[in-house]
């Protein structure tokens, strides 16, 4: 097999169209082509022109800038925020300042990979556009999931050699490895705290202190998770909101009271836009506490722009109407960055049995049956056994053959014979135990790297905790990959790390 036209090794950032990949909605994957048939739904492109655009037309609108700034100091206070991040909500203050928004709930122990793109693209995006004279800042919106029964929150982690480790909090299961359902960080937090150090041994010293200090017994899982998160994004000043604070009350006040009049009137229109959604075959479900949020967060903040999760962009489009009916404009929709993540010793690995890294999104079994069926055929037990008898027929051949006085020799024939299929057969146990572990290698080998880069057939920022990159290479990695990722670049890329 040749090599595939994507192989670079080391090169930082390699990519594949969202199309090519499981799980992404047509929504997302229409407005990423560019397709004609969802434009009317996002009016303003991901580019920079629309971000100046859009700059403009907040320049021109008022936002509640002081009483805003005040309730996030309060909020960075007690997230234990960076001198960096008060330095940004001093600039939201300013009339020219802009923010770059993006939001999840608050998993546990950050959430899985897709969190961290999350922050990271708004971080990134808010620093691109102060590179263009634009003032911006990043702020991440912790998101209220409505779950009918809460569940405790839970995360992935897979070790080097493919072994999985589900952390989570209370005492029923979730597999939903960023449900916000245990509001307090309970007592049990030493036993996970000790389970995590047990599973990564003494290499990650520095970030289990970082948990420890955030996740205290007592603490809101939402502050807990601003606090190791803040941490992590020090150097940037990235703002950490909880909307459903006492500290917002008089700003969800002011917002209900402008929009209650309206409430009817945004149902029905949020319900024709839904329609409008699945007659251009994009149709998918947006709920309208969803909606609010939205609105709210444009009403109380600048929002240039609006850092989505490929599943949000329903939620965006069926606000836009809403959004026009109270006057407020909508923000540019940027994909939030999506990634693998893929260390060299997987990506060596991957090369020698010539795999793309999207081929291990088939599952195991199916890599292990492509890899063997690429090779050529080779020896079976059958082939040595074939051998025996066919040295026992030509002897016995031999021995027919002489001559009356030479049956003397029949004891020598069975001698020779039985040397040599004694020998036959040594080669054959090798061979079988020798195959055997190669077969077990290359089991265990696939195994690995399908856990650790699609778990469960799945992509890895979706089932895959960041915690489980940080404790490998330290808080540092969040800056390794923030230098490694395009904001500008619209695929799944691909992030090489040593």
């Amino acid at each position: 097999m040749s090599r595939p036209a994507w192989w670079r090794p080391h090169s930082g950032t390699d990519a594949l169209k969202f199309s090519q990949l499981p799980g992404f909605p047509k929504l997302f994957l229409d407005f990423v082509d560019h397709d004609s048939r969802v434009e009317s739904f996002f009016p303003c492109r991901p580019d920079l022109q629309s971000l100046r655009n859009h700059a403009g037309v907040l320049a021109a609108r008022s936002y509640p800038r002081g009483q805003l700034q005040a309730v996030l100091e309060v909020q960075a206070q007690r997230f234990h925020s960076g001198q960096s991040a008060y330095e940004n909500i001093g600039r939201v203050g300013r009339e020219d300042t802009l923010v770059v928004l993006t939001g999840d709930p608050a998993g546990l122990f950050g959430g899985p990979l897709s969190t961290l793109w999350k922050a990271l693209s708004a971080i990134k995006l808010s620093n691109f556009l102060n590179e263009q004279g634009l003032s911006a800042v990043p702020v991440f919106w912790m998101q209220s999931r409505a779950i009918d029964v809460p569940q405790p929150p839970s995360l992935l982690l897979v070790d080097r050699e493919g072994r999985r480790h589900m952390l989570r909090l209370g005492n029923r299961s979730s597999g939903d490895p960023d449900s916000t359902g245990v509001a307090s960080v309970p007592p049990e937090i030493e036993q996970v705290l000790a389970g995590l150090k047990e599973f990564v041994g003494d290499e990650a010293t520095e970030v289990l202190e970082l948990l420890r200090n955030a996740y205290t017994p007592g603490t809101a899982i939402s502050s807990a998770f601003a606090r190791f998160f803040s941490r992590l994004m020090e150097d940037w000043g990235l703002i950490f909101v909880n909307p459903d604070e006492p500290d917002f009350k008089e700003l969800w006040e002011s917002f209900h009271s402008r929009v209650e009049p309206e409430a009817e009137r945004i149902r029905e229109l949020v319900k024709a836009q839904q329609l409008r959604l699945a007659q251009a075959g994009s149709g998918s479900a947006a709920d309208l506490a969803s909606i609010t949020t939205l609105l709210f967060q444009q009403t109380i903040l600048p929002g240039v722009a609006s850092v989505a999760d490929p599943h949000e962009y329903s939620v965006v489009a069926c606000s836009l109407p809403a959004l026009q009916a109270l006057g407020i404009p909508p923000p540019v929709v940027w994909p939030r960055i999506s990634a693998t993540i893929i260390e060299t010793r997987i990506l060596k690995l991957l090369e020698r049995y010539e795999l793309r890294w999207d081929d291990l999104l088939a599952g195991c079994d199916a890599v292990i049956q492509a890899v063997a069926g690429r090779k050529p055929k080779a020896a079976t037990a059958q082939d040595f056994d074939t051998v025996t008898r066919e040295i026992s027929r030509r002897l016995e051949d031999l021995f027919a053959a002489l001559p009356p006085e030479h049956q003397s020799l029949k004891e020598v024939i069975e001698e020779s014979k039985s040397k040599m299929i004694y020998q036959v057969n040594k080669m054959r146990d090798k061979f079988l135990a020798g195959h055997d572990l190669r077969q077990r290698t290359i089991r265990r080998q696939i195994t690995r790297a399908c856990e650790s880069v699609a778990p469960d057939r799945e992509l890895q920022e979706r089932r895959i905790a960041s915690l489980q990159f940080l404790f490998r290479y330290s808080a540092g990695f969040v800056r390794t990959v923030y230098d490694k990722i395009d904001i500008g670049k619209f695929e799944h890329q691909v992030v090489v790390v040593d």
